[in-house]
């Protein structure tokens, strides 16, 4: 049956119209309708459009599907206004793929000189795997409030892990935040293989040794110096003689690092390698150096920040028990750091809690009044009692830093010279870090906070060889080169291409940049290539905005390509990626392949990497999501609902997303040899539990099952599976005992609707039934009314005599996961609280897996069962 794709694959372009400025489709996803010749773009934008359009065909574009908007309105107290648009394309030719443009991203260009306050997101030490800080870092970097990202170190773990493929699951995850705001690195210790092969070609970065491994550059008042730890670095080091060596020096080469920096009066030092947060007071030679009462005041040594919390597969590291006199401030709470550079004295420093919610856990103003080599008179080091406690307890004590002819120098590297990681401190503050930036305008501030308040729309266009090859271009990241008129575009494709080509301008797009590609053959054993593209804009307009429009060179087709921006220019439309997607296949006679899990939040969302990954591969057909979305999709006025859409748009517009819905209506739709049935539990919970609301559900319910069972229907799809959110049964120990309580309704249904979906179920031969709403995966024996229905257990899935239960709510979401009964039910088969989700193999009309992807255990496969039915149909299962 093979996975549902088409070995002979037709070119197509889609093309997703908005007006030009502000106005630009996000959150794109598909999903199927009850045809396979048709498929559904659904996008949002934030202001209203004249039009929603989808024009799509063959080189020619020769079809347009002409959409709807609808206005939704948030329930919350702003009563935000978010426009919903839909497009059903018909005519699509079924298992044929159609591909599109590359994304559209916006970028500003770095404000030139140094009179103004540059901001930028820093930490280090982020996987691919438990990334938490992930999405507060993607929000911020959309917003416009950020000049760039220091990533201090340690990447993906590893880049160079499964033959690299872990590196570019990594920088397709970062792209959201990358390809957005210049993306500036510092090489770890995880970097380490093949003589940091990934790293050093993958990221680019500016002067320095050429290859990213140290380099310098200017932003605003500051000059930033990258450095590399690992010179220091040996195989039979501990952790502890490594750090010593950066700031000792090593006996043959006894010059160190400490009396370098302290030397030539360098302000701030960032590092990361240890998994946690921790301020020190100034410091030198293992002292604290202060000389008042407000430590950060005109410090009398470099402050350091070690800032390894963004999230990766190891967790997070302890502190001592009795740390050194220099550490102010410690927490192993994941986040990440915010620096604002206000101006020539005034520096402020925030660290923000992913656990917390985003809340800002330790702040600092670091003031200076001069900067400059030989500054620093550390010549009476001692703790003042009242400034040490001060630190402790207070964490948002003034502090501030300086710049030597107002350029302060900061520094940033992988491994800390100093930490004291081991045990964790506690913090009074409970200051919630805001991800919008607030209504204070830039003529309050003497800096501004470094974008243009009028910005300069302009076009970007990215255009690579598509046909057959897949070679979209993906990964996409900026970097600053150090020039305040230029700018570095970074991206990978799988396949080579005839030109590493970027097109940008004003509307005219009369500026075209000529890149390099260079080949990158991974260290692993199957020496895979990834073609590198780096190109070089210049001219940027210093501090001014720019709109890129990603477009792939098209076969070269010159014509389309002119006609495409003819189009775009006369009528203010801006074409946005759908990305590459494939139409149904037609029939019965196929076998679809989905991810099925629920439960899953725009924090803590552990399954998403993976669910990216798989997305991108090409196996899979669609991903049914068994409600709960967001973690909640209204709050903060609906913006943690734009944020879910925008992580799960690497996932939805590629394959489509068929939802179960919580609160709203029911559905199904038919796919290979299965009709898949989409019903609302919530209609036996909270104000929607009317006597109306579930009997009009039930009735369609049944009407439904008795059209999939008729007999021409049946045997064309023999496979009937449901998904509702709330499970029949499950052994969780949850608080509202729905688990334990025998009288559950949708399982008995109520007084005054007696008839139950449980008998409803098994009456019409259903052959699977998903749930989530418990944040853990089960498997259950075939049961009914409480009771295993097999005579043997010995192949309980071999023509079973009720419906199977998969519970498969453990996507991640910031409640954590549900702990389970000590005593389970007989019914119970497996059971696993690990972070994960389902993989369902529709293999023909008489075989259907079933596999759970364990997150925690690196997307090894925890549970599978083959389901084996000779028969389908109403009426057959006999539980007596």
């Amino acid at each position: 049956m093979g996975f549902g794709w088409s070995t002979h694959a037709v070119l197509l372009v889609l093309v997703l119209p908005a007006v030009l400025g502000s106005v630009y489709p996000e959150q794109v996803h598909l999903s199927y309708t009850d045809k396979p010749s048709e498929m559904v773009v659904t996008w949002v934008t934030q202001d209203k459009t004249k039009e929603s359009k989808v024009r799509f065909g063959q080189s020619s574009l020769e079809y347009t599907a002409e959409g709807h908007t609808t206005t939704f309105v948030d329930g919350g107290s702003q009563h935000r206004k978010i426009y919903i648009h839909r497009a059903r394309l018909h005519g699509l030719k079924p298992g044929e793929s159609y591909e599109g443009w590359s994304k559209q991203f916006n970028f500003r260009a770095m404000k030139d000189g140094s009179d103004w306050s540059p901001k930028m997101m820093v930490y280090g030490d982020m996987g691919s795997r438990n990334d938490r800080a992930l999405p507060y870092l993607q929000h911020n970097a959309h917003t416009g409030h950020f000049d760039a990202v220091l990533h201090v170190g340690d990447f993906a773990y590893d880049m160079h892990d499964d033959d690299a493929r872990v590196g570019d699951d990594f920088m397709r995850q970062i792209e959201p935040i990358a390809a957005y705001v210049p993306y500036m690195t510092c090489v770890g210790n995880h970097e380490i293989a093949y003589d940091f092969g990934n790293y050093r070609h993958r990221f680019t970065m500016p002067g320095g040794d050429g290859t990213g491994m140290y380099f310098s550059w200017n932003i605003g008042p500051a000059h930033i110096i990258s450095f590399n730890t690992e010179v220091y670095y040996y195989q039979s080091a501990t952790t502890e003689q490594h750090q010593t060596t950066i700031r000792n020096g090593t006996a043959a080469f006894w010059p160190n690092l400490e009396d370098l920096f302290y030397k030539y009066g360098v302000d701030v030092e960032f590092y990361a390698h240890e998994h946690s947060y921790e301020r020190l007071l100034p410091v030198y030679k293992g002292k604290v150096c202060g000389g008042s009462s407000e430590p950060y005041t005109n410090p009398r040594a470099p402050v350091h920040i070690i800032t390894g919390s963004a999230g990766d597969k190891e967790g997070q590291d302890r502190f001592q028990y009795h740390p050194a006199a220099w550490s102010a401030f410690r927490s192993d709470d994941y986040g990440f750091t915010v620096m604002d550079i206000v101006n020539s004295t005034h520096l402020t420093l925030h660290q923000v809690s992913s656990d917390k919610g985003g809340q800002v856990i330790d702040s600092m103003v670091l003031i200076k009044e001069k900067h400059g080599a030989g500054s620093y008179t550390c010549d009476s080091a001692y703790i003042h009692t009242s400034f040490r406690e001060k630190a402790w307890h207070h964490p948002r004590c003034r502090l501030l830093t300086a710049s030597a002819d107002g350029a302060a120098v900061t520094t940033i590297t992988d491994k800390t010279s100093i930490n004291s990681t081991r045990q964790k401190a506690s913090t009074d503050s409970d200051a919630s870090f805001s991800r919008t930036r607030g209504t204070q305008s830039p003529a309050t501030r003497k800096m501004g906070f470094g974008w243009n308040t009028s910005p300069v729309l302009l076009m970007l266009i990215m255009p690579a060889v598509w046909g057959l090859k897949n070679v979209p271009p993906e990964q996409v990241h900026l970097s600053y080169t150090g020039n305040s008129t230029e700018m570095v575009v970074t991206w990978v494709t799988q396949d080579t291409t005839s030109t590493s080509t970027v097109m940008y301008g004003l509307s005219d797009l009369n500026l075209t940049a000529s890149g390099s590609m260079t080949t990158f053959v991974d260290g692993g054993s199957q020496h895979r290539k990834l073609y590198i593209h780096r190109v070089t804009l210049t001219g940027l307009l210093p501090g001014h905005k720019y709109a890129p429009l990603a477009l792939c060179d098209v076969l070269a087709s010159g014509i389309l390509y002119h006609r495409l921006l003819l189009e775009i220019l006369s009528g203010h439309l801006i074409p946005r990626i759908c990305r590459r997607h494939r139409a149904m296949k037609d029939g019965s006679d196929w076998s679809p392949k989905m991810m099925v899990y629920g439960d899953m939040g725009s924090r803590n969302d552990r399954a998403l990497p993976y669910l990216q990954h798989n997305a991108h591969t090409g196996h899979f057909d669609a991903v049914l999501h068994v409600g709960d979305f967001a973690y909640d999709m209204h709050d903060n006025n609906a913006r943690v609902g734009d944020d879910f859409m925008r992580q799960i748009e690497p996932i939805a517009a590629y394959v489509p997303y068929m939802t179960c819905v919580g609160n709203h209506e029911y559905a199904y739709w038919n796919i290979g040899p299965a009709h898949i049935i989409s019903f609302n539990t919530e209609v036996y919970y909270y104000q929607y539990a009317t006597t109306h609301n579930i009997k009009r559900q039930y009735d369609w319910l049944e009407a439904d099952l008795k059209e999939a069972n008729q007999p021409a229907n049946r045997a064309a799809r023999p496979w009937i599976i449901t998904m509702g959110h709330r499970p029949m049964y499950c052994s969780n120990d949850d608080d509202d005992e729905m688990c334990r309580n025998p009288a559950n309704p949708i399982r008995n249904g109520i007084a005054a609707f007696w008839p139950n979906l449980e008998d409803l179920f098994y009456k019409y031969g259903v052959d699977v039934e998903f749930y989530a709403h418990e944040h853990s995966y089960e498997r259950l024996l075939p049961v009914y009314k409480g009771k295993v229905t097999q005579k043997t257990l010995f192949e309980p899935y071999t023509n079973p005599r009720s419906p199977v239960h998969i519970i498969t709510g453990s996507a991640g979401d910031k409640e954590g996961q549900e702990k389970f009964l000590h005593h389970p039910a007989a019914w119970s088969a497996f059971r696993s609280d690990d972070y994960g989700f389902t993989v369902m193999d529709i293999v023909n009309s008489t075989h259907l897996t079933l596999q759970q992807v364990s997150s925690d255990k690196n997307g090894h496969v925890i549970d599978s069962i083959v389901l084996i039915k000779d028969k389908h149909g109403a009426g057959l299962y006999n539980c007596v």
